[in-house]
């Protein structure tokens, strides 16, 4: 299994403020709960720098994450844990009689924007986790007024310190050097990404409605793509209706110019997809990212697909025969929403190292992995929703505690 590098950036980024801030010598004498309350804003500050940076759809943070489902489930948690240490600092500071070391115009603007920021990044945060009926868009925008309440606590970081921040210190060159790559960070993601990142234009060449939920699409793209089977892109879809935000969606398979999404209602955007797409329609897309790389894994191999998941495997069976001993279990609810089942059939019923099992939830239990199909040299991959992934980890891990289990969710796409 690969090493995550970007937890080892965030561990290091995290263990050098606090550790910059306990060695630093403060303008005054201050208490140990007074100095308690400066480490634990830093780290706050710190903690949100890197969450602007992981928003940032970099594709050498996909490589040291491992893909970017890992990188929004980093930074949903290290979100949470920074406000969690704003709230903190708040009630720690709010019982520590402030020393005057500043105007008190000034230091009453910078407590009350402190107040606010604090205040805002709580309710932004819950909006973020919990408001999942609002459109992609509008939570979109709500997602990234995060860098206002940011620039509040960063004022107020400046101004009511105890430690001289505008010196040439090693702690103030880290505040500042910090603070500017999150104020970049948020300014791009909010005002150049859209504009910048989709190098690739195309439109919608061919659309196949594979059964009642699920489209596939073919995109002629204007320059070729390389791309790895099990990746994915982010499209924008230019068409009157349907939502421009871009959205992440598995390639199915194609090479070169071609490429072929299939993409099932889930949402709003997704359904008006399905319901409104023309051919010729005008398309932008960025990627490809993803580290779902089945090359990596060992010559026995136990694939789990459940539902669209299918996709990032049929990547993989399109680009030609594989040497490796492969048994897939394709999970699925009703028997139309089976896509792409032709085609495994074809390829099991061709190649005698690959095997696969159809299981539909609509007339049977869930499926079960059974410590037989795990035993041995092997790699899982798990392809699906968030929830069929954590119960497949959980119980494999449970089995084989040393069980090489890989996968790509569903879920992430905000």
């Amino acid at each position: 299994m690969k090493i995550n590098k970007g937890r080892i950036i965030i561990l290091i980024a995290m263990l050098l403020t606090a550790l910059l801030w306990w060695v630093s010598t403060p303008m005054e004498t201050i208490s140990v709960m007074d100095q308690l309350s400066h480490i634990i804003a830093g780290l706050s500050l710190t903690g949100l720098v890197l969450v602007f940076v992981m928003s940032v759809r970099s594709k050498t943070m996909d490589r040291w994450f491992g893909g970017l489902d890992r990188i929004y489930n980093d930074h949903k948690w290290l979100a949470i844990i920074s406000v969690i240490l704003i709230f903190i600092h708040g009630r720690i500071s709010e019982s520590i009689a402030e020393a005057a070391i500043v105007g008190e115009a000034a230091k009453s603007l910078s407590a009350a924007l402190g107040s606010l920021g604090q205040f805002a990044f709580i309710i932004l945060t819950l909006v973020a986790l919990f408001a999942k009926k609002l459109k992609y868009e509008h939570w979109r925008f709500i997602h990234r007024l995060m860098v206002i309440p940011y620039l509040f606590g960063l004022y107020h970081t400046y101004v009511s310190s105890k430690y001289d921040l505008f010196t040439l210190t090693p702690l103030a060159l880290w505040v500042g050097i910090t603070s500017i790559i999150g104020m970049t960070a948020g300014i791009y993601t909010i005002l150049i990404y859209q504009k910048s990142a989709f190098d690739y234009k195309g439109q919608v060449s061919e659309v196949v409605y594979m059964n009642e939920s699920v489209v596939e699409l073919e995109l002629t793209l204007d320059k070729a793509m390389t791309f790895s089977s099990g990746q994915y892109v982010f499209i924008k879809v230019f068409q009157e209706g349907i939502e421009a935000a871009p959205h992440p969606f598995t390639i199915a398979r194609g090479q070169g110019d071609k490429m072929y999404l299939a993409i099932k209602k889930l949402g709003d955007g997704t359904k008006d997809l399905y319901d409104k797409i023309t051919t010729g329609t005008r398309v932008k897309v960025d990627g490809p990212y993803g580290q779902f790389d089945f090359q990596e894994g060992k010559d026995k191999q136990v694939w789990i697909a459940g539902g669209i998941g299918i996709t990032a495997f049929i990547a993989y069976l399109e680009r030609g025969n594989t040497d490796r001993e492969i048994e897939l279990f394709y999970t699925f609810r009703g028997k139309k929403e089976a896509v792409y089942r032709d085609l495994l059939e074809a390829y099991a019923s061709n190649h005698s190292n690959f095997m696969v099992h159809f299981h539909n939830t609509s007339d049977q239990e869930r499926l079960e992995i059974k410590e037989a199909y795990i035993a041995g040299d092997v790699t899982v991959y798990l392809c699906g929703p968030e929830k069929m992934i954590q119960h497949y980890t959980k119980a494999i891990k449970l089995m084989k505690k040393d069980a090489d289990v890989r996968y790509e969710e569903f879920g992430f796409a905000r």
